[in-house]
């Protein structure tokens, strides 16, 4: 399952590489709404990603067929998903972490958390590890919420570049890269249950 800049967003077969399905957006003429920027996820018999068009959409894996498209939230091209497949995790352009059931059988909100990070694009995943997710932005923040409920557990400024996809080696431990090229590790010292600096 991949996008691509002409606006259309392909699955394939594994094994024999043939095309099953194509879907595209609403607005086909314009390629800056194509969903090439997301990695999709799935789970229960569907996929579900974000898109630059501020939309959330769920496909049936099997026929391509839209279950639903919201625009909700106005997320952008971050996606995760939960370790058990029953969430979704997104970034919204605005402050906010969401989640949403990943059932497919409607757009439905979980949760919403105000994490005060202002305006943001990148498009970094976000990713879950024990119950905690970790998500990222533009600004060189990492954030870390409970899958759950979406209570923030903290926030740490490593820079003022975008951090990118992290992966989490517990829920207090993670390895990052940035876009300035820079590698690290948060661990116990640097990420405090409670910390919100």
């Amino acid at each position: 399952m991949f996008g691509d800049w002409a606006n259309t967003l392909y699955c394939l077969d594994r094994k024999t590489g043939k095309q099953l399905w194509t879907w595209q957006p609403p607005r086909k003429n314009n390629m800056h709404y194509s969903p090439a920027g997301c990695w999709p996820v799935a789970a229960n018999g569907c996929v579900f990603f974000c898109d630059p068009e501020r939309a959330m959409t769920a496909i049936d894996l099997n026929s391509g067929r839209q279950l639903w498209r919201t625009y909700q939230s106005k997320v952008r091209e971050s996606i995760g998903l939960s370790k058990d497949g029953k969430r979704l995790y997104a970034k919204t352009m605005q402050d906010s972490i969401v989640c949403y059931a990943a059932d497919g059988k409607a757009p439905r909100e979980l949760w919403s958390t105000d994490c005060g990070f202002g305006y943001e694009h990148a498009r970094v995943m976000l990713v879950e590890k024990n119950g905690i997710v970790f998500a990222t932005n533009k600004d060189g923040l990492v954030i870390a919420l409970d899958g759950k409920t979406g209570c923030l557990l903290w926030k740490h400024k490593i820079g003022n570049t975008v951090i990118n996809t992290v992966v989490p080696i517990s829920n207090r431990r993670i390895v990052f890269t940035t876009e300035a090229g820079k590698v690290g590790e948060l661990g116990d010292r640097s990420c405090k249950l409670g910390d919100r600096s």
